[in-house]
C-alpha cells in the first residue's frame, strides 16, 4: 500500500534510493515526515496559492509542485534515512575568546556544522535567503 506523505510517496523514496544506490533503512513514511517538516519552514518565495492550503506548495496561483520541491523532500528524508538532522544545532563551540589582538578557538569536539549542498542546489530559486537568492517583492501604490 502506497502512503502518501507531502508532496511525494514512500514508493518514490523507494524507487529515488534505490537509483542512487541506497538500501531504504528506517520507516519511509516517517523519515519522509521529518523531511516535510523541515522543507516546510523554508522561507520560500511568492504566496500559497490557496491561503487555505495545507502546505506551502503549489504557489502563487500554479497548480503544480515543482519536481525539484519533491526532489527535495526525497532528498531530505535520506538525509534521515542515514542518521542526519536537518534541523540540529550547528556550529562550534567557542573555547577561547580574546578581544584585543583578535584571538577566537574552536572547539575540536562538540557541534559541527553540516552542510547538504545537494539539498541547497535544488532549493536556490525557491527561497528567499540562505541560498544565493536575494530576492525580494516590490510594490507600486
Amino acid at each position: 500500500m502506497t502512503v502518501t506523505v507531502g508532496y511525494t510517496t514512500d514508493d518514490a523514496l523507494s524507487a529515488y534510493a534505490i537509483a542512487r544506490g541506497y538500501v531504504l533503512s528506517g520507516d519511509s513514511a516517517v523519515n519522509l515526515q521529518l523531511a516535510l517538516d523541515w522543507l516546510e519552514l523554508q522561507p520560500f518565495i511568492g504566496e500559497k496559492t490557496d491561503p487555505l492550503q495545507a502546505l506551502e506548495w503549489p504557489r502563487d496561483g500554479d497548480t503544480v509542485v515543482p519536481d525539484k520541491i519533491v526532489q527535495a523532500q526525497l532528498e531530505a528524508a535520506l538525509v534521515y534515512m542515514k542518521g542526519g538532522d536537518l534541523t540540529a544545532s550547528i556550529g562550534k563551540n567557542v573555547i577561547e575568546k580574546t578581544v584585543g589582538p583578535l584571538t577566537t578557538k574552536y572547539a575540536e569536539s562538540g557541534p559541527q556544522s553540516i552542510m547538504y549542498p545537494k539539498l541547497s542546489m535544488l532549493l536556490r530559486g525557491y527561497v528567499s535567503n540562505g541560498y544565493g537568492s536575494t530576492q525580494f517583492k516590490v510594490s507600486r501604490a
